[in-house]
């Protein structure tokens, strides 16, 4: 099963580099850094969590907090200036 989800984020983050490159781009410049492993799993998570399934219920609460701040990332790949925080 790890295997099987490491494939699944090397594929998404190659989908996001390769098709979408602007908005890798527009991210890289907001944030001033590359999008983690732990983004790309934030943006897999993306509606899964809200129907709430078992994987999902057995996450520790601090695990799904890191998921949920790091969602809020998701909006902002339109963003082209550099975040002021």
């Amino acid at each position: 099963m790890k295997i099987n989800y490491r494939i699944s984020l090397l594929f998404l983050k190659a989908l996001h580099k390769e098709i979408y490159t602007e908005n890798d781009n527009n991210y890289k410049t907001y944030y001033s850094e590359e999008p983690s492993d732990a983004f790309y799993e934030a943006v897999a998570w993306g509606g899964l969590a809200e129907a709430n399934p078992e994987a999902w219920v057995k996450l520790d609460a601090t695990k799904k907090q890191e998921i949920i701040k790091l969602s809020e990332r998701i909006g902002k790949l339109g963003k082209i200036s550099p975040c002021a925080n």
